[in-house]
This record gives C-alpha cells, sequence and structure tokens, in this order.
C-alpha cells in the first residue's frame, strides 16, 4: 500500500525516528535507537506476541534509507495534502504511528518493508472503517507473532500478524500533558485506566 505517496525527488529534511521494527528477514520484532554519538544503531529483540494500544491519529507516512549513519528519514503527518516526495532511490517508503503498552511504554513503530506496509495498510483500512463508529476511542491491536505470505518473487516472506481486537478509550501515558493531569486528579485518571491484566495481557 502505497498510503498516498509521490514518487517525485525532493530534497530531505534529515529526520531520525528510534522505533520498534519488524525484521522481515528473520520474523522478529525488535526495538531500534539510533545513537548519535556513536553514530551506530543498537537494537534489542522483543516479545513477539503482544497488545498495544495503536494511535493511528499520528500516523507518518515518507521515505527512509537507513543503510546510511545517520539515517535519512523524512515524513509528514498521514492526509496532509503535501505528502513529502522522494528524496533519492536509495529512499523506500517508510511508515511509523505510535503505540503503548506497559513493557514497551510509548513507542514508534516504523517500517520500510514493501510486504509490512501491505500488512499495515490493511489494518489501516480496518482502522478506518469503524473510526467514525468508535468515536474517541482508540484500537487495541494484537501483534500475534508473524506470518509467512508469498510476495514477489520470493516464494515466502515474514510480516507481523495483526489486528484489532478491541477499541478502548486513551490511556492516560497517550494523552498530551500526563503529568499535568495526574497531578491535579490522581485519583480520577487511576480509575479511568481499567486493569487489562486479566483480559487483556499489556
Amino acid at each position: 500500500m502505497s498510503f498516498g505517496l509521490p514518487e517525485e525527488q525532493q530534497s530531505n529534511n534529515g529526520e531520525v525516528w528510534d522505533r520498534l521494527n519488524f525484521n522481515a528477514k528473520e520474523g522478529r520484532y525488535t526495538s531500534v535507537i539510533y545513537n548519535k554519538e556513536t553514530e551506530e544503531r543498537e537494537t534489542e529483540d522483543r516479545v513477539a506476541d503482544f497488545k498495544a494500544y495503536v494511535d493511528f491519529k499520528t500516523l507518518h507516512v515518507g521515505w527512509a534509507d537507513f543503510s546510511v549513519s545517520p539515517p535519512s528519514v523524512v515524513t509528514t503527518l498521514y492526509g496532509e495534502s503535501n505528502a513529502p516526495n522522494k528524496p533519492n532511490d536509495d529512499h523506500k517508503q517508510f511508515v511509523k504511528f505510535n503505540l503503548f503498552n506497559k513493557d514497551l511504554g510509548m513507542v514508534n513503530f516504523g517500517s520500510s518493508s514493501k510486504a509490512v506496509l501491505i500488512e499495515l495498510g490493511a489494518l489501516h483500512d480496518s482502522y478506518l472503517s469503524l473510526e467514525k463508529e468508535k468515536g474517541d476511542l482508540i484500537p487495541v491491536v494484537h501483534f500475534d507473532g508473524m506470518k509467512e505470505i508469498k510476495f514477489g518473487k520470493a516464494n515466502k516472506i515474514k510480516v507481523p500478524n495483526v489486528s484489532i481486537v478491541d477499541w478502548r478509550e486513551r490511556p492516560a501515558a497517550m494523552l498530551g500533558e500526563v503529568e499535568t493531569v495526574e497531578e491535579k486528579k490522581p485519583e480520577p485518571v487511576k480509575a479511568a485506566e481499567p486493569d487489562y491484566d486479566d483480559d487483556l495481557d499489556f
């Protein structure tokens, strides 16, 4: 899925994003952090089966080249009229959005894999089909490991197995001013955020 990105070339704004990533070659989730001092990427394996709140209001689309140091990333908020142009042929389509659970905290989930983008595009379409009906609720997505699909010339390629399993109120951690809310009204904030340990393990 293209997410409405044009193919023209334009200069790059040099944004760099740390992110939770799905390695399509190895079929695993990793946290990727770019160390600006050493100009090296640090990766850490993450669990392959988890649930998280996903905020598609933070969906950014653009282009990325992670083969250079520092990585070259240019994005804009999805739906804006002026989507970013492709800086050069080394850049691949890239999307990112915020997700949150108790273990990961607030992180960007991002990918430039074409096969992964197809799966994320289908997930986003599922979200759009219910967005108006659900109002201010946001989706809970089950990242259920990986699955293999046929893609291009490759016989099989690994992609994240993702689906919306619930819709919930936005947790306090995903609000714009979490500290202010918690300081003024600690009890209501705690009560408004249900404990999902029994039914949703995230």
